[in-house]
């Protein structure tokens, strides 16, 4: 029940958000695997397509797995990795992005997750933030959609790496 979660304290504060072009993504060996995992289906990936054997093992610790619901527009983390929980400081699974940032920084994150859910395509971002930690992180990530039925989209991967 949701009246027996702890409080938690925000996950970060981003000071510079960029969107990048997708391609760019194809730098990264395990981003690029991801990406071409992704594309590789004839429809859009849905969630029981994601695999932690399609995902580069370097790349898994930074793997978020998110559930999207649509009425209202919310976004629930349903498996985080490793690396994302040392620095959000917590474990995210079972809680609303809208509970893990900071009120400022929630319409930076929600804009690109709105955006891969409209154009159902991925987007690629480079964001640099100071963790729950206090220490400075500059990150890129790959957000892909999926989809349980081929039409709404029901879940987003993102994979990431630290710059």
């Amino acid at each position: 029940m949701k009246g027996d979660l702890v409080p938690v304290r925000r996950a970060s504060i981003i000071t510079d958000h960029a969107v990048l072009d997708v391609d760019q993504a194809t730098a990264h060996p395990g981003l690029a695997a991801v990406l071409r995992w992704w594309r590789s289906f004839e429809r859009l990936p849905c969630r029981r397509d994601v695999s932690p054997f399609a995902i580069p093992v370097d790349v898994l610790p930074r793997v978020l797995l998110l559930d999207v619901e649509h009425r209202p527009f919310r976004v629930k983390v349903r498996l985080a990795g490793t690396q994302v929980c040392d620095e959000w400081g917590l474990e995210p699974a079972g809680r609303y992005l809208d509970d893990l940032y900071e009120p400022d920084d929630l319409p930076i994150v929600m804009a690109g997750i709105r955006a891969c859910v409209t154009s159902r395509q991925p987007n690629f971002i480079e964001r640099r933030f100071i963790a729950i930690n206090h220490r400075r992180v500059t990150y890129r990530r790959l957000l892909m959609p999926l989809s349980d039925d081929g039409e709404r989209i029901t879940g987003l991967l993102s994979a990431s790496y630290r710059v």
